[in-house]
């Protein structure tokens, strides 16, 4: 739904239930997904968990540095106590899970059909984003972070936060879904 939104998926993605508020069109292709999915058998099944579980210790890291980058940016928040140490832990942690999945003789090391679908996966995602980083670097700051948070109350980029701490304002969600 999101993707959607923030213009990488198409606009089919984004049809909301009149009634319920719901992502209709979103969870109906998650649902059709994972109806299909078991079909492949364990073996394909696990590959997926595999290659995802690299994914969630990498993105575990990047949201663990960029949450210590947060809170080095604004130590006058209450967050900012803690927000290193667990920050530091947390990227850590994922580390030494990344690096267990990595290695060829690591009891949770992945199979080499992981490494294929990983690779193929991670082309798949650069050449998606190389197709469209032109179109999506052209929207404007404001209306970006409207696409992909939902809302412009919140800061998409560091300045972007720096600046509404000092003070400055930001244009409204109506005006950029307009």
């Amino acid at each position: 739904f999101s993707m959607g939104r923030a213009k990488f998926l198409h606009p089919w993605f984004v049809r909301v239930h009149p009634k319920y508020g719901t992502p209709t069109n979103a969870v109906l292709f998650t649902l059709a997904l994972t109806l299909i999915a078991p079909w492949f058998g364990r073996s394909a099944l696990n590959w997926i968990v595999d290659m995802s579980a690299m994914g969630t210790a990498l993105a575990y890291l990047f949201t663990c540095m960029t949450a210590y980058r947060y809170v080095s940016a604004f130590p006058g928040i209450p967050e900012a106590r803690w927000g290193k140490p667990v920050a530091v832990i947390g990227g850590l942690t994922s580390i030494f899970c990344f690096a267990m999945l990595a290695l060829p003789n690591s009891p949770a090391g992945i199979g080499l059909e992981s490494w294929v679908m990983l690779l193929v996966w991670v082309a798949l995602g650069a050449a998606f984003y190389f197709n469209r980083a032109r179109e999506l670097n052209a929207i404007p700051h404001i209306q970006m972070q409207y696409l992909l948070l939902g809302t412009t109350d919140r800061p998409l980029l560091f300045k972007a936060a720096q600046a509404t701490a000092a003070g400055v304002e930001g244009s409204t969600a109506a005006a950029v879904r307009d």
